[in-house]
C-alpha cells in the first residue's frame, strides 16, 4: 500500500471517529474530545510505525498480514478468552461446533505463546493414546510448533481416516519429551454423554458447548426423565476437560438445567 493511500486512509478514519463523537450527546463535549485525542495520537503512531516498515522492511511487507497481526497483538493485552480469528480459523471453528471431522480428536489453544491442548475428546485416538489436557505439542510430524498459528497446527493434524500423525509433547513431570504416532479416524462431535451411577440422581457430562448441545441435553434430560419417574432427584452436570465453545449453547444449556432439575445441579469443574 503506498503512503499516500495509508494517510488517506487515516484521514478517512480520523473523520469517522469525529463523526461518531459528534452524534454522542450522552457523554460531557470535553470527555469525547480527550478521548478522541488520545485514540487519534495512538492511532497515528500506529500508522507511522506501518509507514516506517513498508518503507524500509528489507523485503515487501504483507500489509494485510501487518493489519491482522496487530489486531492480534491488541487483544492478546486484553485477557487469555479474547482473540481475533481470521475468516479460515472461524470456518475451522464451525467445523468444531458441528458436525464431524477427521483428524486424531483434541481441542488445542495457546496458552502462554505454546501450543497446548485444551482437551482431548471422549473415544477419540488422541484419547486412547494417552493425550491429556495441558499438554504442551512441541512438535507436529518433523515441524516445531513455536511460532506455529493454530489453523497451521490444526491443518498439519487433520487428515484422511487410517492415516497417521506423530506428535511430540512436553507434560510436567515428565523429564523428555514425548512421542505420540496416532493414526486419523472419523471423530464425531457428540457433546452430551450420561450413565448410571444412582438411581434416583442423574450423571450428565458436557463434553464442549456445540450447536447441538442444547437438543442433546434435553434429549438426555427426557430419557432421564422417562427411566427414573418420580424417582428422580437431581443431576450431576460434569463439565471437566470442557473446553468451551458456543456461548449461546451454554446458556441454553444452564436455562434448561435450572428448568428441569427438581432439586440442584452440581457442576464438577477444575479444581
Amino acid at each position: 500500500m503506498k503512503p499516500l493511500r495509508v494517510l488517506k486512509l487515516f484521514a478517512l478514519f480520523s473523520l469517522l471517529l469525529l463523526f461518531v463523537a459528534l452524534q454522542d450527546t450522552t457523554s460531557p463535549v470535553l470527555d469525547a474530545q480527550a478521548y478522541n485525542e488520545s485514540t487519534y495520537e495512538q492511532i497515528k503512531i500506529f500508522s507511522d510505525a506501518l509507514l516506517i516498515v513498508q518503507k524500509n522492511y528489507v523485503e515487501e511487507p504483507d500489509s494485510k498480514e501487518l493489519i491482522q497481526g496487530a489486531i492480534q497483538g491488541m487483544l492478546k493485552t486484553l485477557d487469555p478468552h479474547s482473540s481475533y480469528m481470521t475468516q479460515d480459523m472461524y470456518k475451522e471453528m464451525q467445523i468444531d461446533t458441528q458436525g464431524e471431522f477427521q483428524g486424531i480428536g483434541i481441542t488445542i489453544g495457546i496458552r502462554d505463546d505454546i501450543l497446548t491442548v485444551i482437551a482431548p475428546i471422549d473415544d477419540t485416538p488422541a484419547y486412547r493414546a494417552g493425550i491429556l489436557a495441558g499438554d504442551n505439542i512441541v512438535k507436529v510430524e518433523d515441524k516445531l510448533t513455536k511460532d506455529m498459528t493454530l489453523l497451521e497446527a490444526v491443518k498439519l493434524m487433520r487428515g484422511p481416516k487410517g492415516t497417521k500423525v506423530t506428535i511430540t509433547i512436553a507434560r510436567k513431570g515428565e523429564p523428555e519429551p514425548i512421542d505420540y504416532t496416532i493414526t486419523r479416524d472419523v471423530i464425531p462431535l457428540v457433546s452430551v454423554k450420561t450413565r448410571e451411577i444412582d438411581k434416583d440422581v442423574a450423571y450428565i457430562r458436557i463434553t464442549q458447548f456445540q450447536k447441538k448441545t442444547p437438543r442433546e441435553f434435553s434429549d438426555a434430560l427426557k430419557k432421564i426423565h422417562a427411566q427414573k419417574g418420580e424417582n428422580f432427584k437431581g443431576m450431576i452436570l460434569d463439565l471437566r476437560n470442557n473446553p468451551g465453545g458456543l456461548l449461546i449453547s451454554a446458556i441454553e444449556v444452564a436455562n434448561k438445567s435450572k428448568a428441569d432439575s427438581p432439586t440442584r445441579t452440581i457442576p464438577i469443574k477444575h479444581k
